[in-house]
């Protein structure tokens, strides 16, 4: 049960914001944020929209963990982090390779999440690009070694 009076810091600026809700008001916020994702959602298939999160739940958990690998193989290790997620279609070749290791080493569902995520990281990053947020898909330093850059 939620509490009586709640209170939210949303910051504006260098302003911070004290707002109090009620009760009333949170269950109506979670009650509009839950009918636009019903919306949003209406058109696909239940079963199948869950399935298909949950395998790219299960693929991010897999990819986190990829770094964890001991491959005793350096130059691969550097390949598999600095794969050029956002130019995947220009580095076919390694792109290619690195799956190809990856198959030696874990089941071919595990490699597709792999896969999959990969593209749908390009996609993304593609998207944010034509809009003029190519930024947002830069990783945060480029002088830190970085994991599965998007550049």
């Amino acid at each position: 049960m939620l509490a009586k009076e709640f209170e939210v810091l949303a910051l504006e600026g260098s302003t911070a914001i004290i707002e109090e809700l009620s009760t009333d008001e949170l269950e109506g916020r979670i009650s509009e944020q839950q009918s636009i994702i019903r919306t949003a959602l209406a058109p696909y298939e239940v079963e199948t929209t869950v399935c298909y999160w949950l395998d790219t739940l299960r693929g991010i958990e897999e990819l986190i963990n990829l770094p964890t690998v001991d491959w005793e193989d350096d130059l691969f290790e550097r390949q598999l982090c600095e794969l050029p997620v956002r130019q995947i279609a220009q580095h076919m070749p390694l792109y290619l390779g690195i799956r190809k290791r990856l198959l030696d080493r874990f089941c071919e569902q595990f490699v597709n999440r792999f896969s999959n995520l990969m593209h749908q990281g390009a996609a993304i990053a593609t998207s944010l690009a034509v809009h003029g947020l190519a930024e947002a898909a830069r990783p945060a330093s480029h002088s830190s070694p970085s994991r599965f850059l998007v550049t």
